[in-house]
Protein backbone atom coordinates (compact mmCIF):
# COMPACT_ATOMS: atom_id res chain seq x y z
CA UNK A 1 0.00 0.00 0.00
CA UNK A 2 1.38 3.41 -0.98
CA UNK A 3 0.37 6.76 0.43
CA UNK A 4 0.59 10.13 -1.28
CA UNK A 5 4.23 11.16 -1.68
CA UNK A 6 5.86 14.52 -1.02
CA UNK A 7 6.89 16.85 -3.78
CA UNK A 8 10.47 16.42 -4.98
CA UNK A 9 11.55 19.75 -3.44
CA UNK A 10 9.92 19.01 -0.07
CA UNK A 11 11.43 15.52 -0.06
CA UNK A 12 14.96 16.82 -0.74
CA UNK A 13 14.69 19.50 1.96
CA UNK A 14 13.39 17.05 4.57
CA UNK A 15 15.88 14.36 3.55
CA UNK A 16 18.88 16.65 4.00
CA UNK A 17 17.59 18.15 7.27
CA UNK A 18 16.94 14.62 8.56
CA UNK A 19 20.48 13.56 7.65
CA UNK A 20 22.21 16.63 9.07
CA UNK A 21 20.22 16.69 12.33
CA UNK A 22 20.81 12.95 12.77
CA UNK A 23 24.56 13.15 12.23
CA UNK A 24 25.00 16.17 14.52
CA UNK A 25 23.35 14.46 17.50
CA UNK A 26 24.38 10.86 16.70
CA UNK A 27 27.20 10.57 19.28
CA UNK A 28 25.17 11.98 22.17
CA UNK A 29 21.94 10.29 21.13
CA UNK A 30 23.49 6.82 21.06
CA UNK A 31 24.90 7.30 24.57
CA UNK A 32 21.54 8.53 25.86
CA UNK A 33 19.63 5.55 24.48
CA UNK A 34 22.25 2.92 25.28
CA UNK A 35 22.81 4.07 28.86
CA UNK A 36 19.08 4.73 29.16
CA UNK A 37 18.25 1.14 28.21
CA UNK A 38 20.27 -0.11 31.22
CA UNK A 39 18.85 2.65 33.42
CA UNK A 40 15.39 1.14 33.01
CA UNK A 41 16.59 -1.56 35.42
CA UNK A 42 18.35 0.86 37.78
CA UNK A 43 16.64 -0.47 40.91
CA UNK A 44 16.98 -4.12 39.89
CA UNK A 45 20.71 -3.66 39.29
CA UNK A 46 21.14 -2.06 42.72
CA UNK A 47 20.37 -5.31 44.55
CA UNK A 48 22.97 -7.08 42.41
CA UNK A 49 25.69 -4.48 42.93
CA UNK A 50 25.24 -4.11 46.68
CA UNK A 51 25.43 -7.36 48.72
CA UNK A 52 24.40 -5.37 51.81
CA UNK A 53 20.99 -4.77 50.17
CA UNK A 54 20.12 -8.49 50.13
CA UNK A 55 17.92 -8.79 53.21
CA UNK A 56 14.27 -9.36 54.08
CA UNK A 57 12.28 -6.13 54.47
CA UNK A 58 10.38 -5.88 57.80
CA UNK A 59 6.57 -5.89 57.51
CA UNK A 60 6.22 -2.59 59.36
CA UNK A 61 8.61 0.35 58.98
CA UNK A 62 9.30 2.39 62.12
CA UNK A 63 9.55 5.83 60.51
CA UNK A 64 9.97 7.75 63.80
CA UNK A 65 12.98 5.56 64.61
CA UNK A 66 14.38 6.24 61.15
CA UNK A 67 14.00 9.99 61.66
CA UNK A 68 15.77 9.72 65.03
CA UNK A 69 18.66 7.98 63.27
CA UNK A 70 18.77 10.74 60.63
CA UNK A 71 18.88 13.45 63.32
CA UNK A 72 21.77 11.70 65.08
CA UNK A 73 23.72 11.35 61.84
CA UNK A 74 22.93 14.87 60.60
CA UNK A 75 22.56 17.24 63.60
CA UNK A 76 21.93 20.15 61.21
CA UNK A 77 18.88 18.52 59.56
CA UNK A 78 15.70 20.60 59.80
CA UNK A 79 12.63 18.34 59.98
CA UNK A 80 10.32 21.33 59.86
CA UNK A 81 11.29 21.84 56.23
CA UNK A 82 9.81 19.50 53.65
CA UNK A 83 11.44 16.07 53.58
CA UNK A 84 10.72 12.78 51.82
CA UNK A 85 10.87 9.17 52.99
CA UNK A 86 10.54 6.40 50.40
CA UNK A 87 9.11 2.99 51.18
CA UNK A 88 11.64 0.14 50.88
CA UNK A 89 11.11 -2.33 48.03
CA UNK A 90 12.74 -5.61 46.99
CA UNK A 91 14.69 -3.63 44.40
CA UNK A 92 15.83 -0.95 46.89
CA UNK A 93 15.26 -2.28 50.44
CA UNK A 94 16.50 0.84 52.24
CA UNK A 95 14.35 3.80 53.30
CA UNK A 96 15.53 6.73 51.20
CA UNK A 97 15.60 10.09 53.00
CA UNK A 98 15.78 13.44 51.25
CA UNK A 99 15.61 16.63 53.28
CA UNK A 100 17.42 19.88 53.97
CA UNK A 101 19.67 21.25 56.66
CA UNK A 102 19.15 24.50 58.54
CA UNK A 103 21.51 26.08 56.00
CA UNK A 104 19.20 24.82 53.21
CA UNK A 105 21.70 22.26 51.91
CA UNK A 106 20.33 18.99 50.57
CA UNK A 107 20.71 15.81 52.64
CA UNK A 108 20.39 12.49 50.80
CA UNK A 109 20.75 9.20 52.66
CA UNK A 110 19.66 5.57 52.67
CA UNK A 111 18.55 4.18 56.04
CA UNK A 112 18.59 0.45 56.85
CA UNK A 113 15.03 -0.38 58.07
CA UNK A 114 16.31 -2.92 60.62
CA UNK A 115 19.70 -1.72 61.90
CA UNK A 116 19.01 1.98 61.14
CA UNK A 117 22.52 2.31 59.79
CA UNK A 118 22.82 5.30 57.45
CA UNK A 119 24.58 5.48 54.09
CA UNK A 120 25.18 9.01 52.82
CA UNK A 121 24.32 9.32 49.12
CA UNK A 122 27.63 11.08 48.38
CA UNK A 123 29.57 8.35 50.19
CA UNK A 124 27.71 5.35 48.82
CA UNK A 125 29.76 2.18 48.43
CA UNK A 126 28.15 1.19 45.13
CA UNK A 127 27.75 3.12 41.93
CA UNK A 128 26.94 0.90 38.93
CA UNK A 129 23.25 1.73 38.43
CA UNK A 130 23.66 5.37 39.49
CA UNK A 131 26.60 5.97 37.15
CA UNK A 132 24.77 4.55 34.11
CA UNK A 133 21.61 6.46 35.03
CA UNK A 134 23.49 9.75 35.35
CA UNK A 135 25.31 9.09 32.08
CA UNK A 136 22.04 8.85 30.16
CA UNK A 137 21.37 12.55 30.82
CA UNK A 138 25.05 13.64 30.99
CA UNK A 139 24.97 14.51 34.68
CA UNK A 140 28.76 14.10 34.72
CA UNK A 141 28.89 17.46 32.89
CA UNK A 142 28.15 20.06 35.61
CA UNK A 143 25.09 22.31 35.03
CA UNK A 144 25.02 21.98 31.23
CA UNK A 145 24.68 18.18 31.00
CA UNK A 146 20.92 18.03 31.59
CA UNK A 147 20.25 20.87 29.15
CA UNK A 148 22.45 19.17 26.55
CA UNK A 149 20.44 15.95 26.85
CA UNK A 150 17.24 17.98 26.53
CA UNK A 151 18.37 19.67 23.31
CA UNK A 152 19.55 16.33 21.89
CA UNK A 153 16.10 14.87 22.63
CA UNK A 154 14.45 17.87 20.95
CA UNK A 155 16.51 17.47 17.77
CA UNK A 156 15.86 13.73 17.87
CA UNK A 157 12.13 14.52 17.77
CA UNK A 158 12.83 16.70 14.74
CA UNK A 159 14.84 13.90 13.08
CA UNK A 160 12.07 11.38 13.82
CA UNK A 161 9.34 13.56 12.30
CA UNK A 162 11.40 14.31 9.17
CA UNK A 163 12.19 10.59 8.92
CA UNK A 164 8.47 9.80 8.93
CA UNK A 165 7.92 12.39 6.20
CA UNK A 166 10.59 11.08 3.83
CA UNK A 167 9.39 7.48 4.21
CA UNK A 168 5.71 8.40 4.22
CA UNK A 169 4.96 7.15 0.71
CA UNK A 170 5.93 3.54 1.51
CA UNK A 171 5.74 3.62 5.30
CA UNK A 172 3.27 0.72 5.56
CA UNK A 173 5.38 -1.50 3.31
CA UNK A 174 8.51 -0.82 5.37
CA UNK A 175 7.32 -3.09 8.20
CA UNK A 176 8.06 -6.20 6.12
CA UNK A 177 10.91 -4.94 3.99
CA UNK A 178 13.90 -6.11 6.07
CA UNK A 179 16.29 -8.63 4.53
CA UNK A 180 19.87 -9.74 5.12
CA UNK A 181 20.38 -10.34 1.41
CA UNK A 182 22.37 -8.01 -0.79
CA UNK A 183 25.31 -5.75 -0.05
CA UNK A 184 26.07 -4.43 3.44
CA UNK A 185 24.92 -0.94 2.46
CA UNK A 186 21.51 -2.39 1.56
CA UNK A 187 21.34 -4.26 4.88
CA UNK A 188 22.20 -1.06 6.78
CA UNK A 189 19.66 0.94 4.78
CA UNK A 190 16.85 -1.56 5.33
CA UNK A 191 17.61 -2.04 9.01
CA UNK A 192 17.73 1.74 9.49
CA UNK A 193 14.35 2.19 7.79
CA UNK A 194 12.51 -0.88 9.08
CA UNK A 195 13.62 -0.61 12.72
CA UNK A 196 13.06 3.15 12.56
CA UNK A 197 9.49 2.69 11.36
CA UNK A 198 8.72 -0.04 13.93
CA UNK A 199 10.06 2.14 16.74
CA UNK A 200 8.30 5.37 15.72
CA UNK A 201 5.83 5.51 18.68
CA UNK A 202 8.60 4.66 21.16
CA UNK A 203 10.99 7.21 19.64
CA UNK A 204 8.40 9.99 19.71
CA UNK A 205 7.61 9.21 23.36
CA UNK A 206 11.27 9.30 24.36
CA UNK A 207 12.13 12.34 22.27
CA UNK A 208 9.21 14.28 23.78
CA UNK A 209 9.62 13.18 27.41
CA UNK A 210 13.41 13.56 27.23
CA UNK A 211 13.08 17.10 25.92
CA UNK A 212 10.58 17.94 28.68
CA UNK A 213 12.86 16.67 31.47
CA UNK A 214 16.00 18.26 30.05
CA UNK A 215 14.43 21.61 29.19
CA UNK A 216 11.69 21.82 31.83
CA UNK A 217 12.86 25.12 33.32
CA UNK A 218 13.14 26.71 29.88
CA UNK A 219 9.72 25.38 28.87
CA UNK A 220 8.06 26.74 32.02
CA UNK A 221 9.67 30.17 31.74
CA UNK A 222 7.27 31.64 29.12
CA UNK A 223 4.18 30.47 31.08
CA UNK A 224 5.63 31.81 34.31
CA UNK A 225 6.43 35.18 32.73
CA UNK A 226 3.03 35.60 31.06
CA UNK A 227 0.71 34.13 33.70
CA UNK A 228 2.49 34.40 37.05
CA UNK A 229 4.85 37.39 36.86
CA UNK A 230 7.90 35.17 36.40
CA UNK A 231 7.10 32.82 39.31
CA UNK A 232 7.04 29.05 38.72
CA UNK A 233 5.59 28.15 42.14
CA UNK A 234 1.91 28.46 41.05
CA UNK A 235 2.54 26.01 38.21
CA UNK A 236 3.97 23.37 40.56
CA UNK A 237 1.22 24.05 43.12
CA UNK A 238 -1.33 23.04 40.50
CA UNK A 239 0.55 19.78 39.91
CA UNK A 240 1.19 19.18 43.62
CA UNK A 241 -1.60 21.02 45.52
CA UNK A 242 -0.08 20.29 48.94
CA UNK A 243 2.49 23.01 48.20
CA UNK A 244 -0.33 25.58 48.19
CA UNK A 245 -0.97 24.99 51.92
CA UNK A 246 0.16 28.04 53.90
CA UNK A 247 2.38 27.23 56.86
CA UNK A 248 2.81 29.33 59.98
CA UNK A 249 6.45 29.66 60.95
CA UNK A 250 5.35 30.82 64.41
CA UNK A 251 3.28 27.66 65.04
CA UNK A 252 3.73 25.84 68.35
CA UNK A 253 6.13 22.93 68.65
CA UNK A 254 4.45 19.50 68.60
CA UNK A 255 5.49 15.86 68.78
CA UNK A 256 3.92 13.83 65.96
CA UNK A 257 6.18 10.76 66.16
CA UNK A 258 3.18 8.57 67.03
CA UNK A 259 1.00 9.90 64.21
CA UNK A 260 2.78 8.68 61.10
CA UNK A 261 1.96 4.97 61.25
CA UNK A 262 -1.79 5.39 62.06
CA UNK A 263 -2.22 7.80 59.13
CA UNK A 264 -0.33 5.48 56.78
CA UNK A 265 -2.45 2.52 57.87
CA UNK A 266 -5.69 4.46 57.38
CA UNK A 267 -4.69 5.53 53.85
CA UNK A 268 -3.55 2.01 52.99
CA UNK A 269 -6.84 0.52 54.25
CA UNK A 270 -8.82 2.99 52.15
CA UNK A 271 -6.80 2.30 48.99
CA UNK A 272 -6.10 -1.43 49.30
CA UNK A 273 -5.31 -1.92 45.61
CA UNK A 274 -2.54 0.67 45.72
CA UNK A 275 0.94 0.61 47.22
CA UNK A 276 2.37 3.41 49.34
CA UNK A 277 5.41 4.61 47.44
CA UNK A 278 6.68 7.48 49.58
CA UNK A 279 5.66 10.06 52.15
CA UNK A 280 6.39 13.79 52.33
CA UNK A 281 6.20 15.72 55.58
CA UNK A 282 6.01 19.47 56.20
CA UNK A 283 6.44 21.11 59.61
CA UNK A 284 6.84 17.67 61.19
CA UNK A 285 7.55 19.19 64.61
CA UNK A 286 5.00 22.01 64.51
CA UNK A 287 1.28 22.26 65.20
CA UNK A 288 0.29 22.86 61.57
CA UNK A 289 2.36 19.95 60.20
CA UNK A 290 0.95 17.68 57.50
CA UNK A 291 1.84 14.49 55.65
CA UNK A 292 1.40 13.60 51.97
CA UNK A 293 1.12 9.89 51.16
CA UNK A 294 1.91 8.95 47.53
CA UNK A 295 0.10 5.90 46.14
CA UNK A 296 0.65 3.89 42.96
CA UNK A 297 -0.71 0.69 41.46
CA UNK A 298 2.31 0.43 39.08
CA UNK A 299 -0.04 -0.58 36.27
CA UNK A 300 -1.86 2.38 34.75
CA UNK A 301 -0.26 5.57 33.44
CA UNK A 302 -2.58 7.58 35.70
CA UNK A 303 -2.63 4.94 38.46
CA UNK A 304 -0.81 7.16 40.95
CA UNK A 305 -2.05 9.85 43.32
CA UNK A 306 -1.56 11.30 46.77
CA UNK A 307 -3.49 12.09 49.92
CA UNK A 308 -2.48 14.99 52.19
CA UNK A 309 -3.61 14.87 55.82
CA UNK A 310 -3.12 17.09 58.85
CA UNK A 311 -0.86 15.48 61.42
CA UNK A 312 -2.91 17.00 64.21
CA UNK A 313 -6.49 16.24 63.16
CA UNK A 314 -5.88 13.62 60.41
CA UNK A 315 -8.26 15.69 58.25
CA UNK A 316 -7.76 15.39 54.46
CA UNK A 317 -6.34 18.72 53.27
CA UNK A 318 -5.78 17.95 49.57
CA UNK A 319 -6.01 14.86 47.41
CA UNK A 320 -5.24 13.64 43.92
CA UNK A 321 -7.20 10.42 43.49
CA UNK A 322 -5.73 7.84 41.07
CA UNK A 323 -7.69 7.59 37.81
CA UNK A 324 -9.73 10.65 38.83
CA UNK A 325 -7.08 13.32 38.29
CA UNK A 326 -7.48 16.61 36.47
CA UNK A 327 -5.61 17.00 33.19
CA UNK A 328 -2.93 19.31 34.60
CA UNK A 329 -2.32 16.93 37.53
CA UNK A 330 -2.07 13.87 35.30
CA UNK A 331 0.27 15.17 32.59
CA UNK A 332 3.58 15.51 34.43
CA UNK A 333 3.43 12.18 36.30
CA UNK A 334 2.26 10.46 33.11
CA UNK A 335 5.36 11.81 31.35
CA UNK A 336 7.50 10.37 34.16
CA UNK A 337 5.83 6.96 33.84
CA UNK A 338 6.15 6.92 30.06
CA UNK A 339 9.83 7.82 30.24
CA UNK A 340 10.88 5.41 33.00
CA UNK A 341 8.40 2.61 32.19
CA UNK A 342 7.02 2.80 35.74
CA UNK A 343 3.81 1.10 34.73
CA UNK A 344 2.81 -2.20 33.18
CA UNK A 345 5.24 -4.34 35.15
CA UNK A 346 8.67 -5.85 34.54
CA UNK A 347 7.93 -7.19 31.06
CA UNK A 348 7.10 -3.71 29.78
CA UNK A 349 10.60 -2.67 30.81
CA UNK A 350 11.98 -5.52 28.71
CA UNK A 351 10.00 -4.23 25.71
CA UNK A 352 11.34 -0.72 26.35
CA UNK A 353 14.87 -2.15 26.56
CA UNK A 354 14.53 -3.95 23.21
CA UNK A 355 13.11 -0.82 21.55
CA UNK A 356 15.96 1.29 22.99
CA UNK A 357 18.57 -1.12 21.57
CA UNK A 358 16.73 -1.08 18.23
CA UNK A 359 16.98 2.72 18.27
CA UNK A 360 20.74 2.43 18.83
CA UNK A 361 20.90 0.22 15.72
CA UNK A 362 18.91 2.83 13.79
CA UNK A 363 21.35 5.56 14.86
CA UNK A 364 24.46 3.53 14.00
CA UNK A 365 23.14 2.30 10.65
CA UNK A 366 22.22 5.89 9.78
CA UNK A 367 25.82 7.00 10.34
CA UNK A 368 27.17 4.12 8.23
CA UNK A 369 24.71 4.91 5.41
CA UNK A 370 25.75 8.58 5.58
CA UNK A 371 29.42 7.68 5.11
CA UNK A 372 28.81 5.07 2.40
CA UNK A 373 26.66 7.48 0.38
CA UNK A 374 29.56 9.95 0.29
CA UNK A 375 32.19 7.59 -1.06
CA UNK A 376 31.84 8.69 -4.69
CA UNK A 377 33.23 11.22 -7.14
CA UNK A 378 30.80 13.95 -6.08
CA UNK A 379 33.02 14.52 -3.07
CA UNK A 380 36.69 15.43 -3.05
CA UNK A 381 39.23 13.07 -1.55
CA UNK A 382 39.62 15.40 1.45
CA UNK A 383 35.85 15.36 2.03
CA UNK A 384 35.74 11.57 1.83
CA UNK A 385 38.57 11.31 4.35
CA UNK A 386 36.68 13.68 6.66
CA UNK A 387 33.47 11.62 6.36
CA UNK A 388 35.40 8.46 7.15
CA UNK A 389 37.06 10.04 10.21
CA UNK A 390 33.69 11.20 11.55
CA UNK A 391 32.23 7.71 11.11
CA UNK A 392 35.25 6.03 12.66
CA UNK A 393 35.19 8.41 15.63
CA UNK A 394 31.51 7.59 16.11
CA UNK A 395 32.15 3.85 15.97
CA UNK A 396 35.11 3.97 18.35
CA UNK A 397 33.13 5.80 21.05
CA UNK A 398 29.76 4.06 20.72
CA UNK A 399 30.96 0.49 20.16
CA UNK A 400 33.31 0.79 23.15
CA UNK A 401 30.46 1.72 25.50
CA UNK A 402 29.07 -1.82 25.85
CA UNK A 403 32.36 -3.46 26.93
CA UNK A 404 32.98 -0.42 29.17
CA UNK A 405 29.65 -1.03 30.94
CA UNK A 406 30.65 -4.68 31.38
CA UNK A 407 33.94 -3.44 32.89
CA UNK A 408 31.90 -1.25 35.27
CA UNK A 409 30.00 -4.33 36.49
CA UNK A 410 33.25 -6.26 36.95
CA UNK A 411 34.95 -3.37 38.75
CA UNK A 412 32.05 -3.26 41.18
CA UNK A 413 32.90 -6.83 42.21
CA UNK A 414 36.69 -6.70 42.19
CA UNK A 415 37.23 -3.38 44.01
CA UNK A 416 37.01 -4.22 47.76
CA UNK A 417 33.80 -3.07 49.42
CA UNK A 418 35.66 -1.67 52.42
CA UNK A 419 38.03 0.47 50.33
CA UNK A 420 37.86 4.22 51.00
CA UNK A 421 36.66 6.22 47.99
CA UNK A 422 35.39 3.05 46.34
CA UNK A 423 32.81 4.71 44.05
CA UNK A 424 35.41 7.11 42.65
CA UNK A 425 37.76 4.21 41.87
CA UNK A 426 35.02 2.16 40.19
CA UNK A 427 33.87 5.14 38.11
CA UNK A 428 37.48 5.90 37.15
CA UNK A 429 37.90 2.33 35.91
CA UNK A 430 34.68 2.66 33.87
CA UNK A 431 35.43 5.99 32.20
CA UNK A 432 39.15 5.19 31.89
CA UNK A 433 38.32 1.81 30.31
CA UNK A 434 35.86 3.45 27.90
CA UNK A 435 38.49 5.99 26.88
CA UNK A 436 41.20 3.36 26.44
CA UNK A 437 38.96 1.08 24.39
CA UNK A 438 37.95 4.03 22.21
CA UNK A 439 41.57 5.07 21.59
CA UNK A 440 42.59 1.51 20.72
CA UNK A 441 39.60 1.16 18.39
CA UNK A 442 40.62 4.25 16.43
CA UNK A 443 43.80 2.49 15.29
CA UNK A 444 41.92 -0.62 14.17
CA UNK A 445 40.35 -1.16 10.77
CA UNK A 446 36.86 0.32 10.69
CA UNK A 447 35.38 -3.01 9.56
CA UNK A 448 36.84 -4.76 12.65
CA UNK A 449 35.90 -2.26 15.37
CA UNK A 450 32.39 -3.55 16.02
CA UNK A 451 33.38 -7.23 15.93
CA UNK A 452 36.35 -6.70 18.25
CA UNK A 453 34.27 -4.80 20.80
CA UNK A 454 31.58 -7.47 20.70
CA UNK A 455 34.19 -10.16 21.34
CA UNK A 456 35.53 -8.23 24.35
CA UNK A 457 31.99 -7.79 25.65
CA UNK A 458 31.33 -11.53 25.32
CA UNK A 459 34.42 -12.32 27.42
CA UNK A 460 33.49 -9.77 30.11
CA UNK A 461 29.82 -10.89 30.05
CA UNK A 462 30.82 -14.44 30.88
CA UNK A 463 33.06 -13.26 33.72
CA UNK A 464 30.40 -11.10 35.42
CA UNK A 465 28.19 -13.90 36.90
CA UNK A 466 31.33 -15.86 37.80
CA UNK A 467 32.77 -12.85 39.66
CA UNK A 468 29.48 -12.30 41.50
CA UNK A 469 29.30 -15.97 42.52
CA UNK A 470 32.90 -16.14 43.76
CA UNK A 471 32.89 -12.84 45.66
CA UNK A 472 29.37 -12.81 47.16
CA UNK A 473 28.57 -16.54 47.14
CA UNK A 474 25.25 -15.82 45.42
CA UNK A 475 25.54 -17.95 42.31
CA UNK A 476 22.51 -17.94 40.02
CA UNK A 477 21.01 -21.09 41.57
CA UNK A 478 21.82 -19.87 45.09
CA UNK A 479 20.22 -16.48 44.42
CA UNK A 480 17.04 -18.15 43.16
CA UNK A 481 16.86 -20.37 46.25
CA UNK A 482 17.19 -17.29 48.49
CA UNK A 483 14.49 -15.43 46.57
CA UNK A 484 17.02 -12.91 45.19
CA UNK A 485 15.30 -12.79 41.80
CA UNK A 486 16.90 -9.56 40.63
CA UNK A 487 20.42 -10.73 41.52
CA UNK A 488 19.93 -13.92 39.50
CA UNK A 489 18.26 -11.96 36.65
CA UNK A 490 21.25 -9.66 36.18
CA UNK A 491 23.63 -12.63 35.97
CA UNK A 492 21.29 -14.41 33.54
CA UNK A 493 21.15 -11.28 31.37
CA UNK A 494 24.93 -11.29 30.91
CA UNK A 495 24.92 -15.01 30.08
CA UNK A 496 22.11 -14.41 27.58
CA UNK A 497 24.06 -11.50 26.08
CA UNK A 498 27.11 -13.76 25.75
CA UNK A 499 25.04 -16.18 23.66
CA UNK A 500 23.52 -13.40 21.52
CA UNK A 501 26.95 -11.94 20.77
CA UNK A 502 28.29 -15.35 19.67
CA UNK A 503 25.27 -15.67 17.34
CA UNK A 504 25.82 -12.17 15.89
CA UNK A 505 29.52 -12.86 15.27
CA UNK A 506 28.67 -16.16 13.59
CA UNK A 507 26.11 -14.47 11.31
CA UNK A 508 28.60 -11.71 10.53
CA UNK A 509 31.28 -14.22 9.53
CA UNK A 510 28.72 -16.05 7.34
CA UNK A 511 27.75 -12.74 5.72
Amino acid sequence: MKLKSLSKRSYNILFHTHTVSGIVISFALFIIFFAGSFSLFKDEIYTWENPEARFEIPKEIDFPQILDAVEKEYPSVDLNKEFTLSYPTKKYPFVYFYGKSEENEGIYAGVHPISYEITDHDKAKTTVAETIYELHYFDQIPTLGLYLSGFVAFFFLFATITGICIHWKNILAKFSDFSTKGKLKQVWTKSHTVLGVIGIPFQIIYATTGAVFGLLNLLLLPSALVLFDGKTEPIFENIEPEHSIVLNEEAKEMDYSGKILPILNSVQNEYKDFEVRKINLHHYKKEDGFITVTLDDHEGIVGDGNITKSLKTEEVLTSIIPYEKEYSQAVYNSIIKLHFANYGGFFLKIIYFILAIMTCVVISSGVLIWQKARQNNRYTEAQQVFHKKVTKSYLTITSSLLPAIAILFLANKFVPFTLEGRTFIVNSIFFGGWLLLSLLAYFEKQEKIFSNRLMLTAIFALLIPIANGIITGDWIWTAFSKGLIFVASVDLFWIFLFGVILLILKLKRTK
